[in-house]
């Protein structure tokens, strides 16, 4: 019994040998000392190298300063509570609610969606697509002139949150996109 475990042991044992054609590659490992040495060598390079600094013209803080939020938003208050929506996401703005959207003063701000459900009697939104956002296609006539009936403050929304809406981008002279091209068939060909 010793001897068969013995042999099969033995044979484990060798079995890498033989998968390696009985070499064993050795490699060096690198000491704490080859670190050490080499991280002088580098400290010692660095130090020689002269370090340029070239002055700028401008403050890059002053350059790359992030616009006042205020500049891009349009601020909608109601009972001392205020939200932020992008400019141009005003649809329809009726007489009465023009001193709702103002300059805050010392007013608290809240999320969209909070000031919206607080507010529903008097705001309503609209659902525009992409390209109505980007300008490239009309809101809808018959919306538009609902609301002017309802009498409510519209904000223009994508996905429930607020979007600017684009000026309708005009095709320039010359230009006719598919749609409004006419269509070369017989009853829009000239008579002969």
């Amino acid at each position: 019994m010793k001897t068969t475990v013995s042999s099969v042991l033995l044979a484990l044992a060798l079995m890498p040998l033989a998968a390696g054609e009985g070499k064993v590659v050795m490699r060096d490992v690198v000491t704490d000392q080859d670190l050490s040495k080499r991280h002088q060598e580098i400290m010692a390079e660095g130090k020689k190298k002269e370090v340029v600094v070239t002055p700028r013209e401008e403050d890059p803080t002053v350059v790359n300063a992030p616009p006042d939020i205020f500049e891009l938003c349009e601020v909608i208050t109601s009972r001392g509570k205020s939200a932020l929506i992008p400019k141009r996401a005003i649809i329809h703005l009726p007489e009465r609610f023009k001193a709702n959207v103002a300059e805050p003063d010392q007013v608290r701000l809240v999320d969209w969606p909070t000031f919206l459900q607080e507010n529903r009697a008097w705001i309503r939104t609209f659902e525009v697509t992409r390209s109505m956002a980007a300008g490239l296609e009309p809101l809808p006539g018959e919306a538009m002139e609902r609301f002017g009936k309802e009498g409510k403050l519209v904000v223009a929304t994508q996905m429930r949150g607020p979007i600017s809406v684009l000026p309708l981008k005009e095709p320039e002279s010359g230009e006719l996109d598919e749609e409004t091209a006419p269509e070369n068939t017989a009853a829009n060909s000239p008579k002969q």
